[in-house]
Formats: C-alpha cells, structure tokens, sequence
C-alpha cells in the first residue's frame, strides 16, 4: 500500500512539474514578440567585425559586446566586487518593433555612479562586468536567456533581449 501511495504521490507530483515547466507563456508573450527579440540579438552575432562573443561564466550561453571606449584600469572585476558604473539598458518597444526604449538608466556623470557588486545583476551583465576594467565603455547585448529568462520581470516582457551602454567608473572594493 505504501508503495502504490508513495507512486501515485510522484506521478502527481511529476504532472504537476511538467505543467508548470511547459513553453509557458504562449499567452502572455506572442511568438511575434519573440521572432523579433530573437532576430535583433541574430543580426549582432552576424557582425563579426563590430562585435565580440563573451560565453557566460555559468555556460548558459553568449552575450555580445562592442568595446566603445578602452579604460586604463588594469585592476580584474570579481564577481563580488563593488563597482561604480553608469549605464543606459534598453530593450525593443513592446508597442511598436521598430524603436528601442529605455527601460532603465544611471547615465548622468553629474550624479554619483551606480554601485553594486558584480554579481548582483543578470548572467549577462554580470560576465560582461568581469571581463572590464575601470574606464571601458561597452555596448552589450543579452539573449533573454542570460537576462530575464521567460517570465520577464516588472515591465520587462520574456523573451527580451537587453541592451545595454556600460562604462565602469571605479571599483569601489576589490
């Protein structure tokens, strides 16, 4: 009898994982919306003469980068050093595909430079981080799955792809 109960219990239990991990979001994200996501970060990895592939630490993938501006800091960024950074992250308008829209900044040099430890952002952001050094300015583009993944976040539909502006101003602990 246990082992008929102990059975049943892991057959529902596996139903239940299966249906909770299915391609989800069919209802809350349009196949449209994500072709196009999926097309933008496409046509970044084409360009192989402006952008360079970076494999994410935790092999979830690739993010690419264009180096805007070299630094002269030499000093390695950690996954838990404390950084001061300006940024601009924008992803396509969920309205209208043609235009990219701001979805958050910390841009303006007369304020004083976000600061957190590199691994507090997404995957992407966070490989990014650890292969700058004071000074440089990147461009850099996120897959979703190094990014928000399939449920997005606040504003932030899944399936989107991040771009983002970088430069670091200083390491505030090594």
């Amino acid at each position: 009898m246990k082992k008929s109960w102990f059975i049943a219990c892991m057959m529902l239990c596996t139903l239940m994982i299966a249906t909770s991990c299915s391609d989800d979001d069919e209802e809350t994200v349009s196949k449209e919306w994500k072709e196009v996501n999926r097309q933008a970060f496409y046509d970044i990895t084409a360009d192989k003469t402006n952008y360079k592939e970076l494999k994410a630490l935790n092999n979830g993938g690739s993010i690419y980068y264009k180096v805007l501006k070299e630094g002269e800091g030499t000093e390695p960024i950690y996954y838990n050093t404390k950084v001061g950074i300006y940024y601009t992250g924008t992803m396509i308008n969920p309205s209208d595909y043609s235009e990219w829209v701001v979805f958050d900044k910390q841009e303006d040099p007369e304020q004083d430079p976000y600061v957190s430890s590199a691994g507090s952002f997404v995957a992407g952001f966070t490989t990014a981080l650890q292969y700058m050094h004071v000074g440089d300015r990147w461009e850099i583009w996120i897959p979703y799955q190094l990014a928000y993944g399939v449920s997005g976040l606040k504003d932030i539909p899944g399936y989107t792809t991040l771009k983002f502006e970088v430069e670091v101003h200083s390491i505030v602990t090594p």
